[in-house]
């Protein structure tokens, strides 16, 4: 009863075990709404009085020889793929977590389960016909249950030959990351529904990486989970954090993990983009949240740290640089942060907000610069022909950063309707993590290790104190430090 605002909360969070344990899912798919019925199926009398719901199919047949008939397929156009209901948010997790799917499309009626694709008439592959079986969850198929194996852990980090320890593309990442790109391309009516819509599918994310969710990303990796890109130019949404893919509409994806090569020394040989291998970064800030119900900054997942750790970073990452740099001065990257530590107009602010904030410590450059723009054919090919034209748009979502000097030193991709013009006290660079690589096409990997930053576009409201997000990139580490970069607290809503 959706108009029962504590029945449907509840219902609305356990949609994972409606569909995973349900024998099957029936979909009305042929209609544009939630009202229009499977074709074919209402009480006759009902049907009389709509003639658009009359099943109307009509299959080909010949006489051949002596009473024997050869029957052709049904003519049918009317793929899952195609229609309305494979378009919206909220039918998402009914496609990806049911075990099987009886479907109503046009005349037809199709079932898809894990294995196959059967027509009403004969098999697909009988009839010419390429749709795929069901999509479904690379995990564990425990998870669609109440068995939950409390043994097995996906791990997101590695440590090789060389005793180094690198942050690597699991098994539960790769099916959210995959997740995300397809739920981000549907449309809802409501922009409120985002997360709600969701629900279900968080929740069996939550059991596979063992973590509590922020906002929609995964606390225990959330380092990898804020590099989220648009695959085209975004609008922003209220109501929800700008670091969240869940503050924007539209399609977002990540970086393909890169399958490094070393030599026996260890050093960089080759890289190439492949479904899992190395995240490409090194974290070195620690993530604290607000919350409003005690009013204070809690570290996330207990100890700050974005990626799946116990105690202290690895010792090769301590020994970066610009890392070790900071750990002696009054203000270190790793410190817990109280209230204290934050400004009058930023605890106003969080008095009046229920969006979650991310505060942390980080350094922050303002003298950089957005130089021309940069087409990748990566970036227009990722362009969701589906998504209405007033969010795509023509103009290039990628562009050059440039320093003071008006020299290249790496790129950002701007989420929407980003700055013409960088602003001092109004824009800054901040610093997220170490990166091993740029991201770009036909990029040339440097033999150093971590040679680049990945950082943020953000924007600083001075009334509030808060910063918003405009964008990600990369750029040099030797360009970062000659731009005297300065730590600051960040208060990111």
């Amino acid at each position: 009863m959706q108009d029962d605002t504590t029945e449907a909360r509840e219902q609305i969070a356990t949609m994972d075990r409606v569909y995973g344990s349900a024998l099957l899912t029936i979909v009305a798919a042929q209609g544009n709404n939630a009202n229009s019925g499977p074709r074919g199926v209402q009480r006759n009398e009902f049907c009389t009085q709509n003639p658009s719901l009359l099943r109307e199919i009509i299959q080909n047949s010949a006489e051949i020889k002596d009473g024997a008939h050869i029957i052709a397929p049904f003519d049918s156009t009317q793929h899952l793929s195609w229609t309305t209901w494979n378009s919206r948010a909220w039918t998402f997790q009914e496609k990806l977590m049911s075990k099987r799917l009886l479907v109503f499309a046009g005349d037809e009626t199709v079932w898809y389960c894990r294995r196959m694709t059967c027509r009403e008439d004969m098999r697909t592959e009988d009839s010419g016909c390429v749709t795929e079986p069901l999509e479904s969850l690379s995990l564990k198929s425990q998870y669609f249950g109440i068995d939950i194996d409390k043994n097995w852990v996906d791990g997101s980090l590695e440590v090789d030959r060389h005793g180094r320890t690198r942050v690597v593309r699991s098994g539960t990442f790769a099916a959210y990351e995959k997740a995300i790109e397809s739920y981000t391309s549907r449309q809802s009516t409501y922009k409120s529904d985002v997360i709600r819509a969701l629900h279900g599918l968080l929740h069996v994310f939550q059991l596979s990486f063992k973590s509590e969710f922020i906002a929609g990303l995964p606390n225990c990796i959330l380092d990898v989970a804020l590099l989220w890109r648009p695959t085209q130019r975004l609008k922003r949404c209220e109501g929800f954090p700008s670091w969240s893919w869940a503050g924007w509409e539209g399609q977002v994806t990540y970086n393909k993990p890169m399958k490094i090569e070393r030599d026996d020394a260890g050093r960089l040989k080759s890289a190439k983009k492949a479904e899992f291998g190395e995240e490409g970064i090194q974290s070195s800030l620690r993530w604290h949240i607000y919350s409003e119900s005690c009013s204070q900054l809690h570290r996330v997942n207990g100890h700050g740290w974005g990626i799946p750790l116990l105690g202290d970073l690895p010792l090769e990452w301590e020994a970066s640089p610009y890392f070790a740099s900071h750990q002696n001065g009054h203000t270190k990257l790793n410190q817990p942060l109280n209230l204290s530590d934050l400004t009058s107009s930023q605890l106003r602010y969080f008095s009046k907000s229920e969006v979650p904030h991310l505060v942390f410590v980080t350094s922050c450059v303002d003298t950089f610069q957005l130089g021309d723009s940069i087409r990748q054919r990566s970036d227009l090919e990722r362009l969701n022909s589906n998504v209405p034209s007033t969010l795509t748009g023509h103009r290039a979502l990628r562009f050059s950063i440039t320093d003071s000097e008006m020299q290249w030193i790496g790129s950002v991709l701007l989420d929407g309707e980003g700055p013409e013009w960088i602003y001092r006290g109004q824009h800054a660079f901040i610093l997220i993590s170490e990166a091993q690589y740029f991201g770009l096409d036909q990029e040339k990997l440097d033999v150093g290790e971590f040679p680049n930053y990945s950082i943020m576009l953000v924007e600083h409201n001075s009334e509030t104190g808060v910063s918003t997000r405009l964008g990600l990139g990369r750029v040099k580490k030797t360009a970062w430090m000659m731009a005297n970069p300065v730590l600051k607290t960040i208060v990111l809503g």
